[in-house]
């Protein structure tokens, strides 16, 4: 799988500070130089999309379907939004171009960051003047970006996890398979060699 880190970089002592985003594809080694990123979507556009996602899509009613129908038929342009805020210059423009024309099935997008601001963004929702990326094989994925190298210390089997599922008061209903499925699926090649416990009852 091809993949394009876009790489975030910003002062974290300073949640105010500037935001600089590079590009780079790691199979050829190519990259660009820092260039600013602004976040296009604000919080108002933002919490829009989680009440779509997380309290619309569950339960919708009748005089939410307006509300609803603009949020959907904003998708896109936020889409197009956030690809021009990492592609703004020439030279990363060509090669976002170059990655999406490369041979080979599925493509994966890296968000390389630290910065909350740039993590909470909605990445999934990428688009180009066609639409949407993620119908054409796209996949996007957040990874934290290390400041500070991390000793590694030794450890023995098995692997033992401990499962908190959180359900915030002021929060609707969570389904608490959602992420579990996935841990479980993950350590399921390993056999006796992880173990994986649920806090009961959750405490967060």
């Amino acid at each position: 799988m091809l993949e394009l880190s876009l790489r975030f970089e910003s002062d974290e002592k300073d949640q105010d500070s500037p935001i600089d985003v590079s590009l780079f594809r790691p199979d050829t080694g190519s990259a660009t130089t820092p260039a600013e990123f602004q976040p296009p979507l604000d919080d108002a556009v933002l919490a829009d999309l989680r009440w779509y996602l997380e309290t619309f899509s569950i339960w919708p009613t009748g005089p939410d379907y307006l509300r609803a129908a603009n949020i959907e038929a904003s998708l896109e342009e936020w889409g197009r939004s956030l690809l021009e805020s990492v592609i703004h210059e020439p030279k990363a423009a060509q090669l976002w171009q170059q990655f999406l024309d490369a041979a080979g099935e599925g493509k994966l997008v890296t968000i390389d960051a630290t910065d909350p601001r740039v993590l909470r963004l909605p990445w999934e929702l990428l688009a180009d003047e066609s639409g949407h990326l993620f119908p054409r094989g796209l996949s996007v994925r957040r990874r934290l970006q290390k400041t500070t190298a991390s000793p590694v210390k030794p450890f023995s089997l098995p692997v033992r996890v401990l499962m908190v599922i959180s359900r915030p008061e002021e929060a609707g209903f969570i389904d608490p398979r959602a992420d579990a499925i996935a841990l479980l699926d993950a350590f399921d090649a390993l056999g006796n060699a992880a173990e994986v416990e649920f806090l009961y009852p959750p405490t967060l």
